[in-house]
This record gives structure tokens, sequence and C-alpha cells, in this order.
């Protein structure tokens, strides 16, 4: 990605995998919703499209499944912002 413009990176998306999907539809049929962090949909939207970099140009995640440092930073400022981790 060293040669790509920063447009181009902010345009790469990769897409949450359908197991995943699954295991947050079980886990919000059967759990309090609040307890349930549905982290992927905060992060990645309605449709479960993730970036692959952060607005600083930095990459998320290596392999769509672990953060980089500055992945977590990104991860973690969307997820306390969410109304139950928020007054953590």
């Amino acid at each position: 990605f060293q040669d790509t413009s920063y447009e181009y990176r902010m345009s790469l998306r990769w897409t949450v995998r359908q197991e995943e999907r699954e295991i947050n539809r079980i886990l919000k049929k059967n759990l309090d919703r609040k307890v349930i962090v549905d982290i992927e949909k905060l992060v990645c939207g309605q449709n479960y499209s993730c970036p692959v970099f952060t607005p600083e140009n930095r990459l998320v995640s290596p392999d769509a499944s672990h953060l980089t440092p500055s992945g977590a930073k990104f991860v973690g400022a969307i997820l306390f912002k969410y109304p139950p981790l928020k007054y953590l």
C-alpha cells in the first residue's frame, strides 16, 4: 500500500464474515442487550463493511481478526462512545 493514495486507502474495506454475524445474532437473541456490544457493527456500520485504514492512514488490522496498535486506538475510541462503555 506504500505507493497508493490516501483516498484509495480510505476506500478499502473488508466485510465481517457471516459466521461472526451469526454469532452476534445469537448472542443478541439470547442475552440482555445491556451486556452485548456488537463491535463489528459499531466499527463497520450496518452493512459490516470495515475500514482497512484509520483516518490517520494507519493499518487497522493485518488479517481482519487482530488489531494493530493503531487499530486498537481507533476501535477503542469508537467503542468508548457507545453508551454502556461511555462511562467506564
